[in-house]
């Protein structure tokens, strides 16, 4: 019936609110391209269908595998329990993919592998094993050659044994593609019961194919998609995203940005919108009152996140984001990382979380509060962090002292300054999030958490229990 590009969505639903139909929507809404830009449109829809008073009755959200459809279809195609509206939503659907689309869907899971996303591109390489018609029980011993990717366009392959590896150690089914999509396209023919709407948000779809017609035919299409090519067209095409979405955040938060510092950013995600929302983010809560971010900002800031990610995954759990935690050590034990390696990062980020909730909780830490700047926090809590750090020196060098028993002709030893909150008071940026993100957590819950890493770090020694989930078990427990 209708297709709307995602510029105008809000239009399209402040047009809606205002016509005769107001009241009845269409019940089949499609989403697709680019992953953000869709989120965006999904998020404003919600708002339409589903007031956020009613989300959490009326939302029922399905991972997009191939295997949730006939749920899904089942939830859309009953009435709700307690009455009202209800949105079924599969998100990030495979179901559109086909075998034509191979090469691009190959692509798609390489670019997520270099980014270590491989929850996504294990989706991807599973769709294209749903396509080879291969079978879960031939995936140990599988011949590259049977998927018929072109390795003259390819190149080498060896990621995949990665990423097969990855599929096999967490179970991945392999999805079975054409009933799916033969189900999902005679549902939205047969509709549904009033007041149910069926969302589906996809990053590709073959406009040839008879469910996207069908669905084209009986609800509305969202276009989200940008360009992906290297052409000046395609790369123009980008960057006005891009700075769409930029130009929106920074006028939230009543910011400007140097084009210096913009090319710089941009330079360091490319077409990413993810990655680069997420870099402008630090950006803007770095540059405190500053009207303006420069170059200078972003070498500070956005450089330093990208050196070892061994630092994300303890950001993560600092900030109790337990997706991205889970995320980072699936990426980090994919690069071979050693498991205890990873535990140690973490528990030395409790230890700092726990002396700086010290810190809060003293004399010195009376000026800090949550709400501070960061342009704040360098002229008055920074200093008084400096003074907690030289007390807390002084009281184990008397400790050192008192254990050892230093006698004539004995040096006393010096205090280690692992335990200091501002290893480098010249740069004091994350000492301000991690003081900030303390906030997220009580004393309490910071010793609990010290608890379970030292019994993670003993059945990791002794037990022969599955690292992954042993780490698993830890950031659920601390991020919960």
């Amino acid at each position: 019936m209708t297709e709307v590009n995602y510029k105008k969505v809000k239009q399209y639903i402040a047009d809606l609110k205002k016509s005769d139909k107001a009241g009845k929507p269409e019940q089949v809404y499609l989403i697709h391209g680019e992953e953000m830009l869709c989120k965006s449109a999904l998020d404003d829809l919600l708002d339409f269908l589903l007031p956020s008073g009613d989300r959490s009755v009326g939302q029922h959200l399905f991972d997009g595998g191939n295997e949730n459809i006939p749920d899904a279809i089942e939830q859309c195609s009953t009435y709700s329990l307690l009455g009202g509206i209800k949105v079924v939503c599969i998100y990030d659907s495979r179901v559109f993919y086909s075998r034509q689309d191979s090469l691009k869907i190959f692509e798609k899971a390489k670019k997520a592998y270099d980014k270590n996303e491989l929850k996504k591109a294990a989706r991807y390489f599973l769709s294209m094993l749903g396509f080879a018609n291969i079978a879960y029980e031939d995936l140990a011993g599988l011949d590259y050659k049977l998927l018929k990717i072109d390795s003259k366009q390819t190149g080498d392959l060896k990621w995949l044994d990665q990423l097969k590896e990855y599929c096999i150690d967490n179970r991945l089914p392999i999805p079975a593609s054409s009933e799916n999509s033969a189900i999902l396209q005679k549902a939205v023919e047969k509709g549904f019961p009033s007041g149910n709407y069926l969302i589906i948000t996809t990053d590709l779809v073959d406009k040839r194919r008879v469910l996207y017609k069908t669905i084209k035919s009986a609800g509305v299409i969202i276009d989200c998609s940008v360009p992906r090519g290297d052409r000046k067209a395609d790369k123009t095409a980008q960057e006005a995203v891009v700075r769409e979405k930029m130009g929106a955040l920074l006028g939230r938060y009543h910011k400007k940005i140097d084009p210096a510092a913009f090319h710089a950013l941009y330079e360091m995600t490319g077409f990413d919108l993810r990655t680069f929302i997420h870099n402008l983010e630090k950006l803007i809560d770095h540059a405190g009152k500053r009207e303006k971010i420069t170059i200078k900002d972003v070498n500070a800031v956005v450089s330093r996140t990208r050196k070892d990610p061994i630092y994300e995954i303890t950001g993560a759990m600092a900030e109790k984001n337990l997706p991205q935690a889970l995320f980072f050590m699936d990426s980090l034990l994919s690069d071979n990382f050693h498991p205890l390696q990873i535990l140690a990062a973490l528990t030395n980020q409790a230890r700092r979380l726990i002396i700086i909730k010290d810190f809060v909780e003293s004399t010195q830490g009376r000026g800090w509060n949550k709400g501070m700047s960061y342009n704040q926090f360098q002229s008055h809590a920074m200093p008084l962090i400096q003074a907690y750090d030289k007390i807390l020196l002084e009281c184990l060098a008397q400790w050192h002292t008192d254990q050892s028993g230093t006698g004539k002709g004995k040096k006393a030893k010096k205090p280690t300054s692992d335990l200091v909150i501002a290893k480098n008071p010249r740069s004091p940026y994350p000492v301000y999030l991690l003081l900030k993100n303390s906030e997220k957590f009580t004393s309490r819950e910071l010793l609990d958490a010290m608890g379970y890493l030292s019994a993670a770090d003993i059945k990791l020694k002794s037990t022969g229990q599955n690292p992954r989930l042993v780490l698993e078990n830890v950031l659920f427990k601390i991020c919960r």
